[in-house]
């Protein structure tokens, strides 16, 4: 995707450039019709000439309907700003659709900070998984990311202790991945999955375990999972694809997120530490 910054350096109509920050034609169609759209608080069209200091506005109302009450837990702020929040899931909460769902814990924390948003959830994790949740504070900052979530220019890192020695020191796991047919919710493996990139780093490692950094190079369903199963090097854990050793959480966290700052496109590095209870498995292994 060009860079709005560039497109400024010529013209650009008001259209063109909602455009570039990965908004739909039926969407933007909705905004003009209604007169939604603002430049600098004046009422402006489609045709408008954008340039560089002009203030947009987009006059859409939000729809808040998420809930919570007085025992939802406030979440845990990884990294906020006008555009973007960052929380940090622990390995009991599901991220959306439930009574105890982590969007609950946003929209508590929204409303805490007389912030009148809906949530706009980036992405999942597995329930069982812990780490970074990226929301999107606005119509336009979602679209944007939307656009570009399967790209290079979003980066994202987890953690995980497997079972038994890796050898190599860093490899590329390119495996298809494709559902189940005999299990729900369950993927395997398959020649005529969906093509799937894992990169794998050893941190460290012993005969019984080892400490992977892994990098989505795509967003298959239980990717990192279904990937280190494959290699024989379970999760530990997780006893869904195949660990054998028992422990009190699925060894699997999202540590790092590299996404570009919205709208000055400056790379944003957000992380977050790992539970004590994967330091614990660590340190007892040793």
């Amino acid at each position: 995707m060009t860079s709005w910054r560039n497109q400024l350096k010529s013209e650009i109509t008001l259209k063109q450039l909602l455009e570039s920050f990965g908004v739909g034609k039926k969407q933007l169609r909705q905004w003009f019709l209604q007169n939604l759209v603002f430049v600098n608080g004046v009422l402006e069209d489609e045709d408008f000439i954008v340039k560089y200091h002009d203030r947009i506005e987009i006059h859409d109302e939000e729809q808040i309907d998420e809930t919570f009450d007085d025992f939802t837990p406030l979440p845990v702020i990884l990294y906020e700003d006008d555009f973007l929040l960052a929380v940090d899931k622990d390995d009991a909460r599901i991220v959306h659709s439930n009574d105890d769902a982590l969007s609950h814990c946003v929209a508590k924390y929204y409303s805490s900070t007389n912030q009148s948003l809906k949530i706009r959830h980036l992405h999942r994790l597995d329930k069982a998984t812990s780490g970074i949740v990226l929301y999107a504070k606005g119509f336009l900052s979602q679209a944007y990311y939307t656009s570009i979530w399967d790209g290079e220019q979003i980066q994202k890192t987890y953690t995980a202790i497997v079972e038994g020695k890796v050898s190599s020191k860093s490899f590329l796991i390119d495996k298809p991945i494709g559902k189940d047919r005999h299990q729900n919710n369950r993927y395997l493996v398959l020649p005529n999955g969906k093509p799937s990139k894992t990169q794998v780093e050893v941190i460290s490692s012993s005969d019984t375990y080892s400490v992977l950094k892994c990098r989505l190079l795509t967003g298959r369903t239980h990717q990192i999972r279904v990937h280190l199963s494959s290699i024989h090097h379970p999760i530990i854990g997780d006893a869904y694809y195949g660990s054998q050793k028992e422990a009190k959480r699925m060894m699997l966290h999202a540590s790092e997120a590299r996404v570009p700052k919205f709208p000055t496109m400056e790379e944003l590095i957000i992380t977050s530490p790992l539970p004590k209870a994967m330091q614990d498995n660590i340190f007892m292994k040793k």
